[in-house]
């Protein structure tokens, strides 16, 4: 059974999926024409969808966060003066110890949400890469309270959040094809 929703999170579909509003757009509907000022803070943040192969069989890495507790990706803020990869390759080796990363080429997806933190509203948007890895990680216990790999199914099932659930499908998919097109080679 999923961990039950954190009701701080504002939750809605993937940035650029049919049917996603913008926080603005969401606004202005619900108010139905009556103007609305969005306030609170911009964070970007980026991390990596981990996958291994074992035994014929993908796994990929999921981790439950020490604050809010619901499972995602290794992820973290944006550091001023870095590029979204070299903040996701960072934040992958403080929370997981992961140095091995070998990136898919042209896989990036990014999500867009808001929640409440210290009663103040909080806008993140997250960029997602996917890289492959042999290595087994290390769990960061100072930022993390478990990290877990999962077959496809179940870290579908684990994740807390449907933004995230969206992006593992797709990175489930562009693995599948990337599988297919290489066989198609041989």
């Amino acid at each position: 059974m999923p961990p039950p929703r954190d009701p701080r999170i504002l939750q809605g579909p993937v940035a650029g999926a049919p049917g996603a509003l913008s926080l603005t757009q969401g606004l202005r509907s619900a108010g139905q024409g009556v103007g609305y000022r969005v306030t609170g803070e911009f964070e970007r943040a980026a991390g990596y969808l981990l996958f291994r192969e074992r035994g014929g069989k993908r796994e990929y890495l999921l981790v439950r966060n020490k604050n809010g507790r619901h499972w995602g990706f290794p992820k973290g803020r944006i550091e001023a003066g870095e590029t979204p990869q070299e903040a996701a390759r960072r934040e992958v080796l403080e929370e997981v110890g992961i140095r091995d990363l070998r990136p898919v080429p042209g896989f990036s997806r990014t999500i867009n949400y808001s929640f409440i933190r210290n009663g103040k509203l909080i806008h993140k948007e997250v960029t997602y890469f996917l890289a492959e890895t042999q290595e087994e990680g290390v769990l960061n216990a100072e930022e993390l309270v478990d990290m877990r790999w999962l077959p496809f199914a179940r870290a579908l099932a684990t994740l807390t959040f449907p933004e995230q659930q969206g992006v593992l499908k797709e990175a489930e998919e562009a693995l599948a094809h990337q599988k297919n097109e290489t066989l198609g080679r041989s």
